[in-house]
């Protein structure tokens, strides 16, 4: 990063490093954790979660996209780094309810998760970074428009139809 700013200022040139928080939707990594929890929850099977207290601040890939659309046509003056998330956390196990209950309509986890690995001396707490919006806001006037919930949604829909379709 520390080169990509002293190479810009070298050639007379702004530079708008994206810092992209955790990034769900289409084209996600199959073995990712909203993917990974969709299939489980379609196919009856739990899987290992480990850390369900962790926290990360989720952002929808259209809205990271539409950030970097903006980066890319901002007017010369923008320079610096930018945080791309949605500026607020979300627990491990919020999610895991929310996609178990959108695809089964329970909301217990049993289904999903195994008790292999939680509890006390089971889980690794990371310390969680939420992303500030008030740089990005200010110069590029961006802000995430998908709701966590919505964009889980519409992703399980996107899965839901690839996978009949197959």
């Amino acid at each position: 990063r520390d080169y990509c700013f002293l190479l810009g200022a070298e050639k007379g040139m702004n530079v708008a490093w994206l810092r992209i928080f955790y990034v769900y939707g289409s084209g996600q990594r199959a073995g990712a954790l909203i993917p990974t929890l969709i299939s489980a929850a379609t196919s009856g099977t739990g899987f290992e979660l480990k850390n369900p207290e962790n926290q990360n601040d989720f952002v929808y890939v259209k809205d990271v996209a539409e950030a970097i659309v903006l980066a890319t046509m901002a007017e010369s003056s923008i320079n610096g780094i930018y945080d791309v998330g949605s500026g607020n956390l979300t627990a491990i196990r919020d999610i895991c309810s929310f996609v178990e209950h959108e695809i089964t309509g329970k909301t217990s986890n049993k289904s999903l998760m195994s008790k292999k690995g939680i509890g006390p001396g089971g889980s690794v707490n990371i310390e969680p970074i939420v992303a500030d919006l008030k740089g990005i806001k200010k110069e590029l006037d961006w802000e995430p428009e998908w709701k966590l919930e919505d964009g889980i949604r519409e992703t399980i829909n996107l899965h839901l139809t690839t996978h009949q379709s197959s």
